[in-house]
C-alpha cells in the first residue's frame, strides 16, 4: 500500500504541476490579448483540471480524509507539502486570472457603452472598497 500511495501522490503532484503551467499560459494569453492562445489555454486548463480531479479522487480512494491522519513516509510527506504549496499557488493564479478577466470585461463594457452612446453606469463602492456597477440601483437625483 505504501508504494501505491507514493505513486498516487506523485501522479497528483504531476497533475497539479500541469495545472499550474496551464494557469500561467492562460495568464500570458490574457495579457497578450491573443484570442487563439486564450482558447488553447482554456482547453488545456480544463483538461488539466479534469486530470487533477481524477488523480485526487484516486488518491482519496486509497488515503481518505486528511493526509496528516495517515502514516506516511518522509518522501510522501514531502510530496504532500509540495501538493499543499502548489495548490495554494494554483488558487492564487486562478484568482489573479479571474481579476484580470473582470478588468478586461469592464473595459469592454465601457467601450461598448461609448459606441452605443449609452450613459455609463456610475460605479459604487463595495464593502471591500472596490468599485462595482450596480444596475439595480436608482438615482436619487441629478444635477
Amino acid at each position: 500500500m505504501a508504494e501505491q500511495a507514493s505513486v498516487l501522490l506523485a501522479r497528483e503532484l504531476a497533475s497539479l504541476e500541469d495545472l499550474a503551467e496551464a494557469l500561467t499560459a492562460e495568464h500570458g494569453a490574457l495579457l497578450g490579448n491573443d484570442p487563439d492562445a486564450l482558447d488553447a489555454a482554456l482547453v488545456r486548463k480544463n483538461a488539466c483540471i479534469e486530470q487533477q480531479h481524477i488523480a485526487t479522487s484516486a488518491r482519496e480512494a486509497l488515503l481518505p480524509g486528511n493526509l496528516s491522519d495517515h502514516d506516511l513516509n518522509e518522501e510522501q510527506r514531502d510530496i504532500v507539502a509540495q501538493l499543499h504549496t502548489l495548490s495554494q499557488q494554483c488558487q492564487h493564479h486562478n484568482v489573479s486570472n479571474g481579476a484580470l478577466i473582470a478588468r478586461k470585461q469592464q473595459v469592454m463594457r465601457t467601450a461598448l457603452d461609448t459606441l452605443r452612446h449609452q450613459e455609463p453606469v456610475p460605479a459604487t463602492y463595495s464593502g471591500s472598497g472596490d468599485t462595482r456597477e450596480d444596475h439595480n440601483s436608482r438615482s436619487l437625483g441629478s444635477a
